[in-house]
């Protein structure tokens, strides 16, 4: 697939990372780029608790830490934002996802493994504004982004 100066960038720099991909799943968005529906913006990432011990000491200098905001690390040099799974879905989506299978949910485009994109539905039609992060008027443009695509193809979903 042909995709726009960002998201081709973006799958560069997962490439160039070259981290194990049973590791690591691409959430959010992501699948919406990989499947053409919108620019990536950033990349929001969950990793294994090993693949989460390897960067902290990996990126120590490259990277800073929130506890406050939706991901814990966040990538100085990198659109990147890592969070763990499944501690962080468990701080910020309680009760949303099903734990026990989230992790095996995913599919693999450009072999990359993107969390399939019924989850990026779900989180993104309940998540509130925060003094943080404002996304509310995003995602009310991506969920309909997401059930247009729907009307027509199931890829990813």
């Amino acid at each position: 697939m042909k995709y726009d100066k960002q998201t081709q960038k973006n799958f560069d720099i997962l490439y160039d990372l070259n981290w194990p991909t049973s590791e690591y799943r691409v959430f959010g968005g992501g699948i919406m780029s990989a499947l053409g529906l919108k620019p990536w913006r950033d990349i929001d990432i969950i990793v294994s608790e090993k693949l989460y011990e390897w960067i902290v000491e990996e990126y120590k200098d490259d990277y800073w830490y929130s506890a406050e905001t939706h991901l814990p690390i966040h990538f100085t040099t990198l659109p990147i934002e890592i969070g763990t799974f499944p501690a962080s879905l468990n701080r910020n989506f309680p009760n949303v996802f099903n734990l026990e299978t989230f992790w095996d949910d995913y599919i693999m485009i450009e072999n990359i493994p993107f969390i399939l994109m019924r989850h990026t539905l779900k989180y993104k039609s309940i998540r509130k504004n925060s003094k943080w992060v404002q996304v509310e008027d995003k995602d009310k443009s991506d969920v309909q982004l997401i059930n247009e695509y729907l009307k027509t193809n199931s890829f990813g979903f």
